[in-house]
């Protein structure tokens, strides 16, 4: 990274921890308005379950189009997805797990138990999703998934159908995220 995008991260970095509503928002609007950005993941992450509804809004925004989270990042993550209750922090946790494809095989416990668990049916899709992201190396998620694909509503059993398909290895390639979004 470039001292200048060292510094640009440095000002987001302090605008999304500061105090300021309107600030928060401008550097979520500035980070939405680029190609990609890593390294803030574990930050705007959290600001999607803010109270105020525009930080909501604009987080959701810069996760959907411009962050990508980085493999430092997925500890992390996976402490999100496990100690939150927020339906929407939960949800891009696991969309950013999901993301480092298999470079996220820590995360398959977490997300597993997110499918098994959570109250947020949106937030258990995702996680699905995300293990057929991560492939054989979420081979632990198996038994969750196959009691999914047979019980769940219909767009999880169909999600948890294509992971496990993807972990065993019966489809070629990974499933496109676009079609996933809920």
């Amino acid at each position: 990274m470039s001292d200048h995008a060292d510094e640009r991260h440095a000002q987001w970095l302090k605008q999304l921890q500061g105090d300021s509503v309107d600030g928060c928002i401008a550097a979520l609007q500035k980070i939405g308005s680029q190609d990609s950005v890593t390294g803030l993941t574990v930050w705007v992450v959290p600001l999607a379950g803010s109270p105020h509804d525009e930080v909501r809004i604009h987080a959701a925004e810069a996760l959907e189009s411009t962050i990508r989270p980085s493999v430092s990042e997925q500890l992390m993550l996976i402490q999100l997805l496990e100690s939150n209750h927020d339906s929407e922090i939960c949800y891009w946790s696991a969309t950013m797990l999901g993301r480092l494809g298999n470079d996220a095989g820590a995360a398959a416990n977490a997300l597993e138990a997110c499918v098994r668990q959570s109250m947020y049916l949106p937030a258990r899709e995702r996680a699905a999703w995300a293990l057929s992201q991560i492939g054989p190396a979420a081979s632990v998620a198996l038994p969750t998934l196959r009691e999914a694909a047979e019980t769940a509503p219909p767009r999880l059993k169909q999600l948890a159908t294509a992971a496990i398909e993807q972990i065993e290895g019966k489809r070629s390639g990974h499933a496109d995220e676009s079609g996933e979004a809920a």
